[in-house]
């Protein structure tokens, strides 16, 4: 058997693959005690939704429309629409700001909760949804101001990435003489 410095080399494909299936038994093993497998696959599993500026429409009203960022680490953020709350006999427009930057993987559902303004002001949102592995993304979405009692009401949402479109421009130039 070939030595090279202090490792001994053993060319044999039977010994490979059961030294390797011994250690990845070991590994899972060790891993398994900690809770840290479950973590590990999840990771592994979870790729994040194509990156970029989504816009899209919603059924909040006749020509609704939103918006929203991806990062390449896939975090959401700026969800930026408009909807409607009742408060007392008339529906109020409400603007949807604020949104905290959000974890979201390719094909797992999310679900996001926050606050804007304080007391009497406070608007709570709720926006759930999914984006796929393609960016293609839909959910739902409300808006209340729970301290004036004004209820929101739900609305679905869908959206892409908006695509560049480029112009050519064609430039004619003359020497100056």
């Amino acid at each position: 058997m070939p030595w090279r410095g202090a490792v001994l080399i053993i060319e044999s494909k039977h010994f490979m693959i059961t030294l390797r299936s011994k250690l990845a038994a070991a590994g899972v093993a060790v891993l398994a005690t900690t809770g840290i497998v479950a973590t590990a696959i999840a990771d592994v599993a979870a790729s994040a939704p194509p990156g970029g500026h989504y816009t899209g429409t919603s059924d909040a009203y006749t020509g609704a429309t939103v918006e929203f960022e991806v990062d390449a680490d896939g975090n959401m953020s700026g969800f930026a629409t408009e909807s409607y709350i009742q408060c007392g006999l008339f529906p109020t427009p409400m603007q949807w700001t604020n949104m905290p930057s959000t974890p979201v993987s390719a094909g797992e559902p999310f679900e996001v909760e926050w606050d804007f303004g304080t007391g009497g002001e406070r608007v709570h949102y709720e926006l759930s949804g999914v984006i796929d592995g393609a960016g293609s993304a839909s959910g739902e979405g409300i808006a209340s101001m729970p301290e004036l009692s004004c209820a929101g009401y739900r609305f679905t949402w869908t959206a892409r990435p908006r695509t560049r479109s480029y112009t050519t421009r064609r430039c004619v130039c003359r020497r100056r003489q």
